[in-house]
């Protein structure tokens, strides 16, 4: 750890993070809601998935690349499975509808199955399986950890190894 890197209060960052999001446009609980999980990445140890994205999702919403209120909406459904369409919106705010209808769909048939499109970049993908997790659904927060370990295997890491393994740790909590 450098020894000169400043130390902020997580609250602190997240209520500074969500101001961000909502002057960008960001509807106050979507704003909060990406906040919350950027702060997150950075204390499980992910920074490159922390609040070093927000200049980025800035630049894209200048661009008009992502657009911070549009609405998400169904375009295809069963009792199992559901497509959703992002209509270019933040991708943790698209993420956390899919994972929520999946989370319903899974408790009212056993199985299910989300698929999105037209969304940017949704950010750690341990925090999808451990809405699973938490709403009692191990089996598909074990399988959705397991093919995040599985992605983060393919990426080369230069800092050192306790640096990377948040998602390992977020699967061992769960097994």
């Amino acid at each position: 750890i450098v020894a000169d890197m400043p130390t902020i209060d997580p609250a602190r960052l997240e209520a500074k993070a969500t101001r961000i999001f909502t002057a960008m446009g960001a509807p106050d609980g979507d704003a909060a809601w990406i906040a919350a999980l950027l702060v997150r990445a950075n204390l499980r140890g992910h920074d490159s998935h922390g609040v070093i994205r927000i200049p980025q999702y800035w630049e894209s919403v200048k661009k008009k690349e992502v657009d911070p209120r549009s609405p998400v909406t169904v375009t295809a459904e069963t009792p199992a499975l559901v497509r959703l369409d992002g209509g270019g919106g933040f991708g943790q705010v698209v993420g956390r509808r899919a994972m929520e209808m999946a989370i319903a769909k899974a408790k009212a048939g056993g199985l299910s199955a989300a698929s999105t499109s037209r969304t940017s970049h949704v950010g750690r993908l341990a925090d999808y399986a451990e809405m699973a997790a938490k709403a009692g659904d191990s089996a598909s927060a074990e399988r959705l950890l397991r093919a995040a370990v599985a992605e983060q295997d393919t990426h080369w890491f230069t800092e050192p190894p306790p640096w990377y393994f948040p998602v390992r740790q977020s699967l061992g909590a769960v097994l």
